[in-house]
């Protein structure tokens, strides 16, 4: 075996230990909770309503921890789990029961495609494994404004390598840490696009919302090519700043959020769903 080979497989095991890691840890405080929640289909106005009737944003998290534990062996949509979004969700609902509301996001669990940074402990990968140990030392300020509106940062979504700038012949939604991202409906067909984690994790009810950036059709896309079935936006006003992760162009990326469908725009680059 050549020297290259084996470091590579060194690290291919040494990042898969690490996924698992984080996985067991965040499983570790999902399985404290009872919780009957089916997040399916769950919209960031259902989420609100189930907060308003007393339900958590702890054992929301649980849910959808539960169903991406359940699911996601077959479509590799979810690259790494947060281990701390339960304790973050714990800590957001004793800020509702004090009385302090952030907004329609609080508690609301969000997936971030991995080429998007957060001081969360998890790496930011862009899926290669030259980044599999790089953690960042700051939020991105899409994600800093999410954080400050009360999301939970669930995790982040496996993508094309380098968001499809790894080579002219790179595929849709693999990479080499996550693997290949199947379609949300049919695990074996083109999830089409670098965001195709996040696409195929907001259509598999993972998460209430999923991030996933935009240059050339990353998010736009899964849109046309699944028959409209996930709502995506990308806010073409608000390009990316520092700490974003990989920028693939200086100009053109930004980021956007998918997730099933649309009510009414809000103020942010978050929309609210029905």
């Amino acid at each position: 075996m050549r020297r290259r080979q084996f470091v590579g497989r060194l690290v291919s095991l040494g990042v898969a230990a690490a996924i698992a890691h984080n996985l067991e840890q965040a499983q570790a405080n999902t399985f404290k909770i009872k919780t009957d929640i089916d997040p399916t289909e769950l919209s960031i106005a259902a989420l609100q309503d189930l907060f308003a009737k007393g339900f958590g944003s702890e054992a929301i998290v649980a849910g959808y921890l539960a169903r991406i534990e359940r699911e996601d062996t077959l479509f590799k949509s979810v690259i790494a789990v947060n281990p701390k979004a339960i304790e973050i969700a714990r800590a957001l609902d004793l800020e509702r029961r004090a009385g302090r509301s952030r907004g329609a996001l609080h508690g609301v669990p969000i997936l971030l495609k991995d080429n998007i940074e957060s001081i969360d402990p998890m790496p930011t990968t862009a899926g290669s494994l030259a980044l599999a140990r790089s953690q960042a030392t700051a939020d991105a300020n899409l994600v800093a404004r999410l954080r400050a509106a009360g999301a939970v940062i669930l995790g982040k979504t496996n993508l094309s390598e380098w968001a499809n700038f790894r080579s002219t012949r790179s595929m849709s939604g693999w990479s080499a840490i996550g693997g290949q991202t199947g379609n949300a409906y049919d695990p074996k067909r083109n999830p089409s696009g670098s965001s195709s984690g996040s696409a195929t994790a907001a259509a598999r009810s993972f998460c209430a919302v999923a991030i996933g950036t935009e240059t050339d059709g990353s998010i736009f896309a899964r849109c046309t090519q699944w028959d409209c079935r996930l709502q995506a936006d990308a806010n073409s006003s608000q390009w990316p700043r520092r700490n974003t992760a990989l920028p693939a162009t200086r100009c053109r990326r930004t980021h956007g959020s998918q997730r099933r469908r649309c009510r009414i725009r809000s103020n942010g680059f978050v929309r609210s769903t029905l």
